[in-house]
């Protein structure tokens, strides 16, 4: 009997040093989740690359320009004609598709995202263009709107030009972000100022923070070839005793950072 107690508690051993080592090797060859990578990065790929590109989607009847990030870029000379679609349906559904064809530059992959400007071919210019513009409103990822991304589509008897492009895996922190609470303290005694014919100059007091207006956005910019994209507080600025927006300041929601600022006015 005392040989059959041995036997059974060598066996108990044994199983437990089986399973810690199995534990073990787990714990060793589990995948760590990396951590987020903010703020999302875009390269540029080069001027010849994007020639490249832009030649090889070229054609008699369509003609886009890619920025240096493969993208359709956001800047171009409009190329106007005249369209023989008399249907506006037809002008965005043809926009819409076109989004889809060119998805790989326009970063569109799905159409019931978009959401319509306007549709129209209405020119008062001397040359009378019929064509259309269809444009498409800011992106909005996972509902927070993505500033300065309108799509413009131009279409004469089918789609001849694509302006701007939206943006994909663009990085949200959650954890160490900024409460709106915050905010106050890193705004209030900051001067705002701009260039009209004379230098307009603010400084930033509790009162002109309208705090019932402030929202998220994702901003980009452009530095030395690497495109941006952060998530921000935007801050609206009054400087009467009203709600009107006088200026926005748009804060990085990570680290705090006043990241740019404009006014709403025009000089």
């Amino acid at each position: 009997m005392f040989e059959d107690m041995k036997r059974i508690f060598k066996n108990i051993v044994m199983g437990l040093t089986i399973i810690l080592f199995l534990n073990s090797c787990n714990s060793i060859t589990e995948s760590i989740p990396s951590p987020l990578e903010y703020p999302t990065n875009l390269f540029s790929i080069g001027r010849v690359k994007a020639d490249s590109i832009q030649n090889s989607i070229r054609s008699n009847d369509f003609f886009s320009y890619i920025d240096e990030y493969g993208l359709f870029s956001f800047s171009g000379t409009l190329g106007r004609g005249n369209s023989n679609i008399t249907d506006k349906n037809v002008a965005i559904r043809l926009a819409k598709e076109a989004l889809l064809k060119y998805s790989k530059y326009s970063n569109v992959s799905d159409t019931t995202k978009l959401e319509l400007n306007e549709a129209t071919n209405y020119n008062p210019s001397p040359l009378h263009f019929t064509d259309w513009i269809v444009s498409f409103k800011n992106q909005k990822y996972n509902g927070i709107e993505v500033l300065n991304t309108g799509i413009i589509v131009v279409l004469h008897n089918q789609v001849s030009q694509i302006i701007g492009h939206h943006f994909k895996e663009i990085s949200i922190p959650i954890n160490g972000t900024l409460s709106k609470d915050k905010l106050e303290n890193i705004l209030v005694g900051k001067k705002l100022e701009m260039m009209c014919k004379t230098k307009i100059e603010i400084t930033i007091t509790h009162e002109m923070i309208l705090k019932n207006k402030i929202a998220q956005n994702i901003i980009w910019r452009e530095l030395n070839g690497i495109i941006e994209l952060r998530l921000t507080w935007n801050i609206p600025i009054s400087t009467s005793n009203d709600d009107n927006v006088s200026w926005n300041v748009w804060v990085d929601i990570l680290s705090g950072e006043i990241l740019f600022y404009s006014p709403t006015f025009i000089c």
